[in-house]
């Protein structure tokens, strides 16, 4: 568009000073942005673990300025342990908590799912919750394990 930045460059610097100035959603373009090395000259100078810090502290960043998507990317990567931090479901959870707070359906998804494999305490009743919320905030996932549940107690009931 007219007077709009051409360059991969001015966009990455223009969400960079937006992000500094606590717009959330900038904070996500520029870790995306980063993430995808579509940031000019920032991405070739540091190794992949550096990279993957600073893709982290910008979601963290956009998480922490009501951005849900950027609380479901920097809960995957903790999960995953890829950002600096050892992978650690619990602070995952808590991540994934904070985007479904926010009526994140993929973080209350992924939060049921770390419920439903055990890897941190809660139990089968807080994950349908966790499923059910998901569902109802639009994440097709969510509602298919929702659905399995329910279907998985109807069948159990029936036997009995």
């Amino acid at each position: 568009g007219r007077g709009l930045p051409r360059k991969a460059s001015e966009a990455s610097h223009n969400y960079r000073r937006a992000c500094e100035g606590g717009v959330g959603q900038a904070c996500f373009n520029f870790a995306q942005m980063l993430d995808q090395a579509k940031v000019p000259g920032d991405t070739s100078q540091v190794s992949d673990h550096q990279l993957q810090r600073r893709v982290a502290k910008f979601f963290g960043l956009a998480c922490a300025n009501s951005v849900a998507k950027g609380c479901v990317n920097l809960g995957v990567m903790q999960l995953d342990g890829v950002g600096g931090s050892s992978a650690s479901a619990s602070d995952a959870m808590r991540t994934f908590r904070v985007a479904c707070d926010m009526h994140e359906g993929a973080g209350c998804g992924f939060a049921g799912d770390l419920l439903m494999q055990e890897m941190v305490a809660g139990g089968q009743s807080q994950a349908a919750n966790l499923y059910y919320d998901g569902c109802k905030y639009g994440n097709a996932r969510s509602c298919m394990a929702q659905a399995t549940m329910l279907n998985q107690a109807a069948v159990a009931a029936a036997g009995d």
